[in-house]
This record gives structure tokens, C-alpha cells and sequence, in this order.
């Protein structure tokens, strides 16, 4: 038992690395289908979206935090010109750096669904499995009657046979 508690750990902790690995690639995705659906947006469209991004929030957003962030840093030439550009003038704020990914909103709510996701595909394979060995344990029980009620009908063919062979000899 000694071993069990570590292998768990370690199962737990791939599971959290392939989940976190599949809401990078989800998030990524949504960022490349919005430059691709806003690429040719005006600045004053961008801006504007950057603005309802904070009132989503509550909070001026840093560059990881919005959906096509990245498409905003590349239009404004920066992201503290984006801000500025959209209002927020000389911001100085905490938006300015780095956020890493993981700790953003988008992320968490992405990583949440996933993991509702996995749970609900997780007992749909469960319970298909049960669903198949419940069939398979039936389908045992059916060759078996077969087998047995066949048996017996050839016992039954074979007296009967050995009857009318008999009865012919007399």
C-alpha cells in the first residue's frame, strides 16, 4: 500500500499537466480564430472591445487576460499604447506586466470547463464499460443455455434415433 498514495500523485499530477496543456491549446485557439475574425478592425473597434474586456473584469486587463491581446499589442504597437489609446492614459498599473497565462480569468474558466468535460466523459466511459460487461456477462449466459438445451436435444435426437433404429429391427 505503500506505493499506491505516489502513483496516485503522480496520476493527479499528469492529469493536471494534460489538462493545462489542452486549455493553453483551447485558448490559443480562440485568440487565433479572433485575429483572424478582427484582423482588418479599425483601432477605434479595438479599442472598444478593449474597454467592455474591462468592464467584464473590473479591472484594467493585462495583455494575457483578453482574447486577441496580442493583435491589440501588434495594431498600437504596444499594449501600454492600446490602454492608452483606449483611455486608460498613462496607465502604470499591474496590467502593464506579464500575467502568466494560467492565472488569467479566461484561462480558469476554460481549465473549468474542461475538467467538467473530462469528469462527465470520464463517467460516460464508465458506465459504456459496465453497459458492455453487463452484455458480455448476458451473452455468456446465453451460449451457455444454448450449449446446455443443445446438449440435451441431442441427447433427446440420439435416443430417439436409437428408438426407431430399434423398433426397425423387430
Amino acid at each position: 500500500m505503500k506505493g499506491k498514495p505516489f502513483r496516485d500523485r503522480d496520476n493527479r499530477a499528469l492529469h493536471e499537466r494534460r489538462m493545462k496543456e489542452r486549455t493553453r491549446i483551447v485558448v490559443t485557439q480562440k485568440n487565433i480564430e479572433y485575429i483572424l475574425a478582427h484582423q482588418h478592425d479599425s483601432r477605434e473597434e479595438l479599442a472598444r472591445y478593449l474597454r467592455q474586456c474591462k468592464k467584464e473584469l473590473g479591472h484594467v486587463p493585462a495583455q494575457s487576460e483578453v482574447i486577441g491581446g496580442d493583435l491589440l499589442a501588434l495594431r498600437f504597437g504596444s499594449w501600454a499604447t492600446a490602454l492608452n489609446y483606449s483611455g486608460y492614459v498613462d496607465y502604470k498599473g499591474p496590467a502593464l506586466n506579464a500575467l502568466p497565462l494560467e492565472r488569467t480569468a479566461i484561462f480558469q474558466e476554460e481549465y473549468n470547463r474542461l475538467s467538467e468535460q473530462h469528469v462527465k466523459d470520464k463517467d460516460a466511459r464508465k458506465k459504456q464499460a459496465k453497459e458492455n460487461r453487463r452484455e458480455q456477462k448476458s451473452a455468456k449466459k446465453r451460449e451457455k443455455k444454448a450449449a446446455a438445451a443443445g446438449g440435451s436435444k441431442c441427447a433427446a435426437a440420439h435416443r430417439t434415433v436409437l428408438t426407431v433404429s430399434s423398433g426397425a429391427r423387430s
